[in-house]
């Protein structure tokens, strides 16, 4: 039985919007605790070569797409992290009852992209103080978060975590925490942007761009421009 809500009127409008680009029916989550570590962080020791993190930042087809457009990125798939059931889908998440988040698994390569660069990229792109919403999107399936499955990243994350904090007025809603299960979305959502280039989301694409020229980033073997 699907549930009826509230939403604020900008809420609901964009909602709806995705619900029917998606035609999936899928309605706010229920309020969850946020993760992370209150101490200090330790030093970041980045390694080489590929390397994948799960990013969350509310609609995960604006977050593919920004995230593509960094140089570094070597792939990305969408799907679901972090909730309390196996093999979800788009419609037992967006039903309350399963926890997951909306999030991207990137693998990038950290000779090109190191961590910190793509954790401030990601952070560039959402509102990292708005707890179980961006843009119009409301529910705990958009919430934000940083889950990395190799223990070694988390003295990154942290410091990515605590620079963040240090540019905001306001705590920090951002989960980081390990990773606690990937599930890849349904098909018609991978690279739904690319597909649908009129689709909603609150995160802009192109943004990536500009920050990958304030940040000196360049994809292998292009020279830098003068």
């Amino acid at each position: 039985m699907e549930h009826e809500h509230a939403w604020p009127a900008d809420a609901r409008n964009a909602g709806e919007a995705r619900m029917n680009q998606a035609d999936d029916g899928c309605t706010p989550g229920k309020d969850r605790p946020r993760g992370g570590s209150e101490d200090a962080p330790a030093p970041c020791k980045d390694g080489r070569g590929l390397h994948t993190l799960y990013l969350a930042g509310g609609c995960f087809w604006g977050l593919q797409a920004y995230l593509k457009r960094l140089p570094g990125v070597v792939s990305t798939v969408v799907g679901y992290a972090n909730g309390s059931t196996e093999n979800p889908t788009y419609r037992d998440v967006c039903n309350w009852n399963t926890g997951h988040a909306e999030a991207v698994s990137v693998t990038y390569d950290r000779d090109v992209l190191p961590t910190s660069v793509l954790l401030d990229a990601f952070f560039a792109a959402i509102d990292s103080t708005a707890r179980n919403r961006q843009g119009n999107d409301v529910g705990t399936q958009y919430r934000t978060g940083v889950y990395y499955a190799d223990e070694r990243d988390k003295p990154c994350v942290e410091a990515a975590m605590a620079r963040e904090q240090a540019r905001r007025d306001r705590p920090v809603a951002t989960e980081a925490e390990p990773l606690d299960g990937f599930y890849p979305a349904e098909d018609y959502h991978q690279d739904y942007l690319d597909k649908h280039p009129n689709g909603y989301c609150h995160i802009d694409p192109s943004a990536a761009e500009s920050f990958a020229q304030r940040a000196g980033l360049r994809r292998r073997g292009a020279k830098p421009v003068v």
